[in-house]
């Protein structure tokens, strides 16, 4: 029976941040989160916008920015994210 190989959606860099490849060929790199990074987004009661204000923290792209990529290069930017939680 073969194991099916799944595609890294992410590298780990040697500062621990992580780097996605998009399907435009662009990179999104997310820095570790910390616990201001947290506390800084636990205000916002809804969970999409607390998680989209989130990953942008730690990206540093714009909300407008991330809102217009690709659905299927978000749910990969959630992966980074999710890896480091």
């Amino acid at each position: 029976m073969k194991k099916k190989e799944e595609e890294q959606e992410f590298v780990e860099l040697p500062n621990g941040n992580k780097q996605v490849l998009l399907s435009d060929g662009a990179t999104v790199e997310m820095r570790k989160p910390k616990v201001k990074d947290v506390r800084l987004v636990k205000h916002i009661k809804d969970e999409e916008d607390r998680e989209l204000a989130f990953i942008c923290n730690l990206t540093m792209i714009t909300e407008t920015d991330m809102e217009d990529k690709d659905l299927k290069d978000y749910r990969k930017i959630q992966k980074v994210l999710e890896s480091f939680l």
